[in-house]
């Protein structure tokens, strides 16, 4: 659904974004579902989760090595019945908003190492993005 929108194929063709096994997003949507979420159930309570509120446009700058420092790539989570799509990350974070953009409300993406071609998840390494030019990235141990 969402991958297939024209944005999404136009970077999958280009090869800039790479499609992950469903089950990344399966797993990632268990991970999201442990968490606190608000009372709507439409994002997640950050007065419950330690974290940074950031606006896109200041991420670029020194995310990979404040955020995502044992992180290779960036997955963008849609919903666990669709694939994630996953990307180096200076160009993720660069592109959160294209990426998402077909998508509404808010969305979550995380950071994830490459081992012998297979994704390596790091679910805590993640944020969530508001549709707004903003996210707020966990910070948290746990």
């Amino acid at each position: 659904m969402y991958t297939d929108s024209v944005n999404i194929k136009k970077m999958l063709d280009a090869k800039v974004l790479v499609l992950s096994e469903e089950k990344i997003s399966i797993d990632f949507a268990r991970y999201l579902e442990s968490l606190p979420w608000r009372e709507s159930g439409l994002a997640l309570d950050w007065e419950k989760i330690s974290g940074d509120f950031l606006a896109v446009d200041s991420l670029p700058k020194g995310a990979k090595s404040n955020y995502f420092q044992n992180n290779s790539v960036l997955v963008f989570f849609f919903s666990p019945d669709e694939c994630c799509v996953f990307c180096e990350i200076e160009f993720g974070l660069s592109n959160i908003e294209e990426i998402f953009w077909r998508a509404p409300g808010v969305r979550y993406f995380f950071g994830a190492s490459l081992d012998s071609g297979m994704l390596k998840p790091s679910f805590k390494n993640f944020a969530e993005y508001d549709g707004l030019g903003h996210v707020r990235v966990n910070v948290s141990e746990d």
